[in-house]
């Protein structure tokens, strides 16, 4: 019986799954003089802890849906008909480790309303609030290892088409029956990768500029190069290594004088004779 179909934003009040919140809850049963209790993981008939429409039964599932916030898949099936596929899960509180109830010749009445359990794997001391029809009070309990925390179960069922494989959830699969409910053993993630990272881009953009830096210095190398070689001595008639010997003196430049005066006087031979 399909309930209706599941908000994906719906996320229960954060008490609802609080790791102490826990009760003990009396109820009528066909044993122990007809009274029995159980652990039971948030306060019951709470509206705020489940969806709209909720109703505690094994029949009853929300389509399309995947588990909400704060639960995720315990047991899950999947049944093909035709080319559609639908799976169907159901949805434990992620706080401790729960599992799907099983047998239903093994639950005692609240069991096929609850749908999930987690035992202890050592005594544990907890404080519960003990509640009855008519009170409710606060209690320390010690739990044994044969004892377990039960919770309410959200069953939803839903199609390989029913959400858009951009929206990056979670399923799990399995490939039992829907009428034989087991643990799945797979888990699929879809991604959607629309466009560059930001890592990516600003990568990108880092190296553009360094690029450009590159660029600008080979650029003033050359011109440095350029201007170096055009401020250099050049040698007279374009001849590079020309002798010293073969080279012209410098011209004349009118108004200049000697300071020399050029009369010839011719060196003498022999020393002069001293007279008288």
């Amino acid at each position: 019986m399909a309930v209706a179909t599941l908000d994906p934003t719906f996320s229960p009040a954060a008490s609802c799954l609080a790791a102490n919140n826990l009760w003990k809850i009396f109820a009528d049963c066909p044993i122990n003089n007809g009274v029995c209790w159980y652990f039971l993981q948030g306060q019951p008939t709470t509206s705020s802890c489940y969806p709209p429409g909720y109703n505690p039964t094994s029949t009853a599932y929300y389509s399309p849906a995947s588990c909400p916030s704060g639960y995720t898949s315990a047991c899950g099936a999947t049944q093909t008909a035709g080319t559609v596929t639908e799976t169907a899960y159901t949805c434990c509180p992620t706080i401790g480790i729960y599992t799907c109830q099983k047998d239903p010749k093994d639950y005692h009445p609240w069991g096929f309303t609850l749908g999930c359990y987690s035992n202890f794997a050592s005594p544990v001391t907890h404080f519960v609030t003990a509640s009855s029809s008519d009170s409710s009070s606060m209690e320390t309990v010690i739990m044994n290892a044969t004892d377990a925390i039960n919770a309410y179960a959200i069953q939803v069922r839903f199609q390989s088409t029913d959400f858009p494989k951009s929206t990056g959830s979670i399923i799990n699969t399995s490939s039992s029956s829907t009428s034989n409910l087991s643990q799945p053993s797979l888990r699929v993630e879809t991604n959607s990768n629309s466009g560059l990272r930001p890592g990516a881009i600003a990568g990108i953009a880092i190296g553009a500029v360094i690029g450009a830096l590159l660029v600008m210095l080979l650029a003033l190398l050359i011109i440095r190069h350029r201007n170096r070689r055009r401020h250099r001595p050049t040698e007279r008639d374009g001849s590079a290594g020309q002798n010293i010997s073969n080279m012209q003196p410098p011209n004349f430049i009118p108004g200049l004088k000697a300071e020399l005066d050029n009369t010839y006087v011719p060196a003498q031979t022999r020393p002069a004779e001293l007279e008288g």
